[in-house]
């Protein structure tokens, strides 16, 4: 398996990962992209105070 391909995989799998967490704490994934500028992936996680 060459490199490009090892960080392909390796990239697809940590973000499947980060979406099983977000979604555990009942969050959300939102992706925004730019032509020519890149990607962003915005998360949002719910705050819980305690009292």
């Amino acid at each position: 398996m060459g490199t490009s391909e090892t960080l392909a995989l390796a990239g697809g799998l940590g973000l499947s990962y980060v979406k099983d967490i977000v979604t555990l704490h009942k969050g959300s994934i939102e992706l925004i992209e730019e032509v020519k500028q890149g990607t962003c992936f915005l998360i949002k996680l719910p705050l819980q105070w305690k009292a």
